[in-house]
């Protein structure tokens, strides 16, 4: 952990300062050519070390503070390191996740954190704790994938149960019967028109727009099946797929 001392000249004495910065909030950042940064604040020093396992290590080329009051450090061989104002908060079952494997974690437009895991319930962020939500809907799904869409809407992907979609009112469920091809879900995405794309475990990809859910595209249809969990969309409009040990697609 960094350590604070008082006298910053006693302990910077003998240290070749290579980059100097004034934060917003006041006192003094300094760079060392050993790689550490010091933290000046009235008479006390703090120090963030590579041997601290805080910073990349190397001289220090450059500070600098963005918006969210978080300090770079460039450095000359080493890459660039990120302070932020806050330490890391862990969250686990004792602050009301409802199991330890986190599948998904997603913001909604209001704001709103929530969290998937397996295997239980979805869970929202309040108040500093998960907080399990929807259960009376979704029953004993095993919640694992989670997107909120940009209409405010909530799509929950399950292990063995379907998918789910909230709307904030009315909570609607898809599984075989309405033309889903596998009832293990592993990865939900949005494209830039609004449609859903939903990969799975092993039937295939779907695509949900206008109301309505496709047929399953396998590789009769040059989708590279098998887990498929992962997605991106191009400058071009291009939607890229990905699976698990079987190759990409593009469509």
């Amino acid at each position: 952990m960094p350590g604070a001392a008082e006298g910053g000249e006693v302990r910077l004495s003998g240290r070749e300062v290579t980059s100097i910065l004034e934060p917003r909030e006041g006192g003094l950042w300094a760079g060392l050519d050993n790689g550490d940064v010091a933290r000046l604040n009235g008479d006390t020093v703090t120090i963030y070390g590579s041997d601290d396992g805080l910073l990349a290590g190397g001289p220090v080329a450059a500070l600098r503070q963005d918006e969210e009051g978080s300090i770079w450090i460039g450095t000359y061989n080493a890459g660039l390191s990120r302070l932020t104002p806050t330490r890391v908060r862990t969250y686990s079952t004792g602050d009301g996740l409802p199991a330890k494997v986190i599948g998904s974690i997603v913001q909604d437009s209001a704001g709103r954190i929530w969290a998937a895991s397996q295997c239980g319930p979805i869970a929202q962020l309040a108040a500093d704790r998960f907080v399990p939500r929807l259960v009376e809907h979704t029953g004993d799904a095993c919640a694992w994938v989670m997107l909120a869409a940009r209409d405010g809407s909530l799509w929950i992907g399950t292990r063995g149960q379907g998918l789910f979609q909230w709307d904030g009112a009315r909570m609607r469920h898809f599984a075989r019967g309405d033309g889903l091809s596998d009832m293990r879900i592993s990865g939900l995405f949005e494209d830039c028109d609004g449609a859903i794309w939903i990969g799975t475990e092993l039937g295939g990809l779907h695509r949900y727009e206008r109301g309505a859910l496709s047929r399953a595209f396998d590789e009769r249809d040059g989708v590279r099946t098998t887990y498929i969990a992962s997605f991106a969309q191009d400058r071009e409009g291009r939607v890229w797929i990905g699976s698990n040990a079987n190759g990409l697609s593009v469509y």
